[in-house]
């Protein structure tokens, strides 16, 4: 599948314009007598195969792709939380020597280090492997008193083992649903599309104009009626890119004139001593 840039992908608001115009030129009034010029007999059959190709594309939904925020973050939260309830239990002073142990195995069986953020599928991945190590420290789990809450740790992390293998579905999900959309025999990117369609009527309007210009017995307004709104649309367009330029242009001046130093101001001349007054007698 091709990868989108910022300059590749056309607007969804630039898309509709252009199938307005499209609308405008296949299904509007002035069909019929552009259909009878030499220009209409050409383009109207390739204006609607870019015009019905661009809608399918602009209809089709986005493939579905699974939330995972929320469940992300409750499992991170009860994860935290059986982490720092074991290693309060290994630093404390009021449970015994053989209890610090047990929490101590069985917080580097659950993580010795406390859990990061990690993808969905590696979530699927760690929650087989922590119950495999939780049932090698079954007898140091039974030694831990109950956890903040009144659970048993034991309950916790089969609860967190559970919560992580609960990607499984949805990760396997998402992979379906991407090679679905790769495998698409239509997976021309939209972008591609509508420049397809824009180039199309803007030959058609060449060709109508050329035609309109060396064949008196057709309409001068003919052009207008049919290519009106596209005509607009462009102008519009390249005003905005002219716009782009220029304030780019400026931009890349400015710096140079700050770097310029202003030439010094000279120094003012000096005053004159003032002359001294006669004394009085």
């Amino acid at each position: 599948m091709a990868t989108k840039t910022t300059k590749q992908v056309t607007g969804r608001l630039e898309v509709a314009a252009l199938l307005t115009c499209a609308e405008l030129v296949l299904r509007g009034p002035a069909r019929a007598r552009f259909e009878q010029t030499n220009a209409g007999r050409i383009y109207v059959p390739i204006l609607t195969r870019h015009d019905q190709a661009l809608r399918a594309a602009n209809a089709a939904p986005a493939p579905a792709r699974t939330d995972w925020r929320e469940a992300m973050a409750a499992q991170d939260a009860l994860g935290a939380r059986v982490w720092v309830g074991l290693k309060t239990i290994e630093d404390s002073a009021a449970v015994t020597a053989e209890v610090r142990t047990a929490a101590g195995k069985v917080r580097h069986a659950f993580s010795p280090k406390k859990p990061r953020r990690t993808s969905p599928a590696t979530r699927v991945q760690r929650a087989s492997a922590v119950r495999d190590r939780m049932r090698t420290v079954a007898d140091a789990l039974a030694r831990l008193p109950v956890a903040p809450g009144g659970e048993a740790f034991g309950v916790l992390v089969e609860r967190w083992c559970a919560m992580g293998a609960a990607f499984r579905e949805g990760v396997v999900g998402d992979r379906v649903a991407r090679a679905a959309d790769e495998a698409r025999p239509t997976s021309t990117p939209p972008y591609v599309l509508a420049h397809q369609l824009s180039g199309a009527l803007t030959r058609a309007r060449t060709t109508l104009r050329d035609e309109l210009s060396s064949d008196e017995a057709l309409p001068p307004s003919l052009k207008a009626e049919v290519f009106g709104l596209f005509a607009a649309l462009t102008e519009e367009r390249r005003a905005l890119a002219a716009r782009k330029r220029n304030g780019a242009s400026k931009a890349a001046a400015t710096p140079a004139a700050a770097a310029t130093p202003a030439p010094a101001a000279e120094p003012a001349p000096a005053a004159e001593p003032a002359a001294a007054s006669p004394s009085t007698p």
